[in-house]
């Protein structure tokens, strides 16, 4: 029987007799419908898993969420835990009896430590074969990634495996800066002349700030609880975390392109490519110091520049066309001391936490990131990396992590430099800023 005299079967059914053709197709829809249904039964041992987890941390705490059962008739669910370094099962860690929640907190967790979890469905006398497998390593704080060409931010666990929050801009974002107690962070984008004031909790868009022209670096003074902002044009600005009060503070810069805070003595450095030079300003707004020169010659184009408070050091990376030179010195010195060389030295940082210094030896797809100590004796050094941007240390544990843009991803070592997870896909990371 070919298929147009099957359907010229169905039409003249149709036509003869139209209340018997919508029973049977009625009747069909019901059966394959109790089919499926059937398919899906969560108790079922053969089907597929019943719900779907979700996890998330936030301090000492993995919070753990999932979907509606499709299922009228059970009474709760059963939380299932694995501590991955001492237990070799999954042991049952909380037994809810009520099928309207769909959600819980582990609060008997230690930082550092992996912990991965399941969820299965309880009914009357019998239990569902287990949700898929969570894990998560909880720890100190959140990161956020500025993707510039992603054109967005992303907010991920302490871990950087799972993600807390996308804000979608748009324009390119250029750099970020957050203010924990009052729980906003300030996005700058320099193409679109704007600075975006975001919320940290739920990434909703509180304000917008319109008056900078070319606003490209931004740096949070939590002492001072003020902004410093470098507008690409040569203007430098200070931003009241509380008010969003806009002051200008110099019309006399030309490019600034980074700016370091050093709070504990209210020092502001801010990095000049076209004067070439660094300036120091106080917390007013006063300029109080200028560094022109190296040893008697003068910056060639200097890119980084940081201030160890505790050794009362300078740090500072200033390159050539082919080179960029790493210099220290004490500040009260009169000379520098040149303690590497390298191709090209994309980022500097200065740990908070131990008072190491991490720089980028940028080789495009074979670089490394390497530690000094704070005298700039060579330490330690992550090799392979695939064109890191940007480098950022955990200030509660000392751990790294680093904006990788040519795989688009961000990557956490733990303090002996393990991988202690990733995110990707990202398009262009530029900016990694921990909370």
């Amino acid at each position: 029987m070919d298929l147009d005299f099957k359907m010229q079967q169905s039409t003249d059914l149709y036509k003869n007799n139209p209340i018997q053709y919508i029973i049977i197709v009625l009747t069909l829809t019901f059966l394959f419908s109790c089919a499926e249904r059937e398919k899906q039964n969560p108790f079922d041992p053969t089907g597929s898993a019943p719900i779907t987890l979700s996890v998330t941390s936030r301090g000492q705490r993995v919070d753990l969420s999932w979907s509606n059962p499709d299922l009228s008739d059970f009474t709760g669910f059963n939380v299932y835990r694995k501590k991955e370094t001492s237990d070799s099962a999954f042991n049952l860690l909380a037994i809810i009896q009520s099928s309207g929640t769909r959600n819980y907190s582990d609060n008997n967790v230690e930082f550092r430590q992996l912990y991965s979890y399941y969820v299965t469905i309880v009914g009357q006398n019998q239990e569902s074969k287990p949700s898929n497998t969570v894990s998560i390593t909880p720890g100190p704080g959140y990161n956020w990634v500025v993707d510039k060409w992603g054109f967005q931010i992303i907010k991920t666990t302490y871990d950087a495996e799972h993600l807390v929050l996308y804000y979608y801009t748009n324009y390119p974002p250029s750099d970020m800066a957050v203010a924990k107690p009052f729980r906003i962070g300030l996005i700058t984008f320099p193409s679109a002349g704007l600075v975006e004031v975001i919320g940290l909790i739920n990434g909703d868009l509180i304000e917008t700030i319109d008056q900078i022209s070319y606003p490209y670096v931004i740096a949070y003074d939590s002492s001072a609880s003020n902004f410093w902002l470098g507008d690409s044009s040569g203007y430098l600005y200070k931003i009241d975390a509380e008010t969003r009060n806009v002051e200008l503070i110099s019309s006399a810069l030309r490019k600034p392109i980074f700016i370091h805070i050093a709070e504990q003595v209210g020092l502001i450095s801010v990095v000049d490519l076209n004067l070439k030079e660094i300036v120091q300003f106080d917390r007013a707004g006063d300029v109080v110091n200028k560094i022109t020169e190296i040893n008697g010659q003068s910056l060639s184009g200097p890119r980084r520049f940081l201030y160890n408070e505790k050794y009362d050091r300078y740090w500072l990376s200033d390159g050539i066309s082919s080179m960029d030179f790493i210099y220290t010195k004490n500040r009260i010195d009169d000379q520098f001391m040149c303690i590497d060389t390298l191709p090209q030295a994309i980022d500097l940082e200065l740990s908070k936490y131990d008072d190491k210094i991490w720089l980028i030896d940028f080789k495009g797809f074979n670089s490394s990131l390497v530690q000094l100590s704070h005298t700039g004796i060579r330490q330690l050094e992550i090799s392979g990396l695939y064109e890191p941007f940007d480098i950022q240390v955990n200030k509660y544990d000392g751990t790294l992590l680093i904006a990788e843009s040519g795989r688009g991803r961000l990557l956490h070592y733990n303090n002996e430099l393990q991988l202690l997870g990733m995110f990707t896909p990202l398009n262009f990371p530029v900016k990694v800023i921990v909370e």
